[in-house]
């Protein structure tokens, strides 16, 4: 294959192509291979389509009636419901709230522990 420049055209290409002895190429044999369907995927379709038939011509249906099972919350759950958009009501309004004072409180060990801590060292 000759690379072909930006000056040269295809139609010269395209007359190789025609002149070519096509004798010199390998004989080959085509292989078509198609995936068969096992037999799971066979029962399978079948059934499908017996139920189809079925549907179809009117087969004699059950008619079942659905159940909605719902749970209603109890009476903690609603309580502490009502409380929390109680308290959201009151924080978006600006409820006033109580002033409070941080103390800090350092607690010192008392001699006694000190001494106990002494000794466990040793």
């Amino acid at each position: 294959v000759y690379p072909m420049s930006t000056e040269e055209k295809p139609v010269a290409h395209v007359k190789e192509i025609d002149t070519f002895d096509k004798n010199c190429l390998k004989k080959t044999e085509v292989q078509e291979k198609q995936v068969l369907p096992d037999e799971e995927q066979i029962k399978r379709e079948r059934t499908e389509q017996e139920l189809k038939e079925q549907i179809n011509q009117g087969a004699n249906l059950r008619h079942i009636e659905t159940e909605e099972h719902t749970s209603l919350p109890s009476a903690d759950d609603l309580k502490q419901a009502k409380r929390e958009s109680q308290l959201r009501d009151e924080i978006e309004k600006g409820a006033e709230l109580k002033k409070v004072s941080t103390a800090e409180k350092n607690v010192l060990p008392t001699e006694k522990d000190i001494l106990s801590e002494k000794k466990a060292e040793k």
